[in-house]
């Protein structure tokens, strides 16, 4: 494939560089804006042109230098070579892109920064190659790539990495036939360390290493059998360790269990929550879909008559009707189920007054987006962690809501990506005339 000189003009949703040539988009990975390049041709389509960064020609005075020693090859970051204030910045400006691309008449707020912009993450998954080295997935690839640390961690848990890959190295009965990966969460000082085991095996060798260097944990496994896939799946058993990990926020003591789904920046959440505290007070019947282990749900009871919290995870579902159990709050009731079926069968048969959405990446389902503007509740809270799939959902919901609040906030420093809040007020009649 050919080189190619270009000049850079944007960065993209993915932080690739965007250029022209020959009257096509070329996108270039680690090239910035403002950069002249070369770069290599990897593949030409009909409308634009894929290619990697081969030399920097006139290098942008925002270029920094990685901090991660893996940034060229590993797929988890894709900005660690712009400034962080660049960083914020190109987020806030991708969103709006989106909204003004799907005519959302809104004008988003700045990014808000995280307080780390390394050593944020409290969770990882790492994957054993056929060296039984823990890995990460190359760029772009579902090569591995041997890893000993990670900069987006801190450094306890990068101790952890170093001292699991030793004892791998050394314990020849795991392989990536028996395990597939290891899902390590951070709570303070303790590690939630769930295997992802292809069958049951003996796992005294491991909790007598870890015993040995003195690790805080909570040893469990999971059988995961599935052909090309190594996540981690329902149900996860528990072996040694701390069996009951509690967390206290805003008033509310918690459990954590290996699938419950929290964020992984606590700072940002918590700055987010205390949004979405704000946006619900004084609501009265409150509808949490895609709600996780329920601490939202919980914190916004404290203000309201009746949340509906909907998850389809069965622990998430049990470590939320836990919660509410040890915090002596009654007003919350937690439905297991899939939400493209549970959300429009409750918005049916009751009266909400806010519907807070908090999805994954592919976004809400079209059953529930219908069902919510139907069943018309006045306020809508959208947490998003795509912003393709939310300006898709908006432009939806905005035939019956406005926008009133949409902000985008850094939950994943050095990535491309980000959460975006929005708040949408239901369009009254005297507002149609």
């Amino acid at each position: 494939m050919e080189d190619i000189e270009l000049s850079v003009h944007a960065n993209g949703m993915n932080g690739e560089g965007i250029a022209r040539y020959n009257g096509k988009v070329v996108f270039v990975d680690g090239a910035l804006a403002g950069e002249i390049v070369i770069a290599k041709v990897i593949k030409e389509n009909k409308n634009f042109i894929n290619a990697k960064l081969v030399k920097i020609l006139k290098q942008s005075e925002y270029r920094c230098t990685p901090k991660c020693q893996y940034f060229n090859n590993c797929g988890g970051c894709d900005l660690q070579h712009l400034e962080y204030k660049k960083q914020l910045e190109l987020k806030a400006q991708n969103v709006q892109n989106l909204f003004d691309k799907t005519t959302l008449n809104f004008k988003v707020q700045t990014c808000q920064a995280s307080d780390n912009f390394y050593e944020y993450r409290n969770k990882l998954t790492l994957y054993l190659n056929e060296n039984n080295n823990l890995c990460f997935y190359k760029k772009n690839s579902k090569q591995l790539i041997e890893i000993n640390n990670c900069s987006l961690v801190n450094e306890e848990f990068n101790f952890l990495i170093n001292k699991l890959n030793y004892f791998l190295q050394t314990n020849k009965q795991f392989n990536r036939f028996i395990l597939k990966g290891i899902s390590i969460r951070q709570i303070n000082d303790i590690f939630i360390i769930d295997l992802i085991l292809t069958k049951k095996i003996i796992l005294t060798q491991l909790q007598n290493y870890l015993n040995l260097n003195k690790i805080n944990y909570s040893l469990y496994y999971c059988i995961n059998n599935e052909k090309n896939s190594n996540i981690p799946l329902e149900p996860c058993y528990f072996v040694a360790g701390q069996q009951k990990i509690i967390l206290q926020e805003n008033g509310i003591k918690y459990p954590v269990f290996p699938l419950s789904f929290l964020q992984v920046n606590s700072y940002i959440k918590n700055l987010i929550y205390n949004q979405i505290l704000e946006f619900t007070c004084g609501q009265n019947i409150i509808l949490d879909a895609y709600s996780g282990a329920g601490l939202l749900s919980a914190l916004v009871a404290k203000n309201s008559k009746k949340v509906y919290a909907v998850e389809i995870s069965k622990s998430a579902i049990k470590a939320c009707q836990e919660l509410c159990k040890n915090n002596k709050i009654n007003n919350v009731e937690s439905i297991c189920g899939d939400c493209a079926i549970e959300v429009p069968k409750l918005l049916q048969s009751t009266k909400i007054d806010c519907v807070i959405l908090d999805p994954a990446r592919k976004g809400v389902e079209q059953s529930v987006l219908k069902s919510i503007i139907d069943a018309k509740p006045n306020h809508i809270i959208y947490l998003s962690c795509n912003p393709a799939t939310l300006a898709r959902d908006l432009k939806i919901l905005t035939c019956e809501y406005n926008i009133v609040f949409a902000k985008v906030y850094d939950m994943f420093p050095q990535t491309a990506n980000v959460e975006t809040l929005v708040k949408l007020e239901r369009i009254s009649e005297v507002d149609y005339e």
